[in-house]
């Protein structure tokens, strides 16, 4: 293979295995407590809770957030009844409402399952774009007779395999910590759980996210502003 075809070829590769990031948007998430609801300060956290027969607290993991799409909530059940509560993430359910437009639009409540296997396909996709790298690699080492160079870039393509690998682990790890589909909550038990929601795009205008929960057929409603900020607030 000549030099220029292999460079070709080596560029190819890379600009496709390579996801190019743009300038990120920042914003914030800010409760919005209504109807008598209370807004809890406790370590450096501020919890939304709605109070009826039981409690349900929503509080933002973090108040700012970047244009990804995505948020993760702590949400905190209390069951105060004497019975067992069967409660389940299809009991979330979430809207968004552009306040200048009145546009509204429903949110997705992701599943940990789904999470969890669409983050390991994905991981094979990059394995198999790191076995092609590989591959290429050896090739250069062999095209330009074990220069600097190359064994140096090859060095550098192993290392990014393993914080690849090293970052899947701690992915998964994370999203093995979100609440599962179905929970049991006890007589008199407060649990805590990580939830992921779909957030709106952060644009110039602010939106109002609307959060349905429901338990054991008592409806909470927590209400947040989406904002954009300059990424130094």
């Amino acid at each position: 293979m000549k030099n220029s075809q292999w460079m070709y070829l080596k560029l190819t590769i890379v600009l496709t295995s390579v996801v190019i990031s743009g300038c990120s948007t920042y914003g914030k998430i800010s409760a919005l407590p209504e109807n008598g609801q209370t807004l809890i300060h406790k370590n450096d956290q501020k919890t939304l809770t709605s109070e009826k027969y039981n409690l349900v607290g929503l509080s933002p993991k973090l108040e700012k957030i970047k244009n990804v799409g995505w948020g993760e909530f702590i949400l905190t059940i209390e069951n105060r009844s004497l019975n067992n509560m069967q409660f389940s993430m299809s009991d979330i359910s979430a809207r968004s409402y552009e306040m200048d437009t009145d546009t509204v639009m429903a949110l997705k409540v992701f599943r940990k399952e789904e999470l969890i296997k669409k983050e390991k396909s994905s991981q094979k996709t990059r394995n198999t774009w790191d076995a092609i790298g590989s591959v290429l690699n050896v090739l250069n080492v062999a095209v330009s007779a074990g220069s600097t160079t190359s064994l140096s870039d090859q060095q550098k393509h192993e290392d990014r395999v393993a914080k690849s690998k090293k970052r899947h682990k701690e992915i998964l790890e994370h999203l093995d910590s979100l609440m599962p589909e179905n929970t049991t909550v006890l007589p008199g038990e407060k649990m805590n759980g990580l939830i992921r929601v779909q957030l709106p795009k952060i644009t110039d205008a602010r939106k109002k996210i609307m959060f349905s929960i429901n338990l054991d057929e008592e409806e909470h409603k927590l209400a947040f502003i989406q904002e954009k900020i300059e990424k130094s607030k």
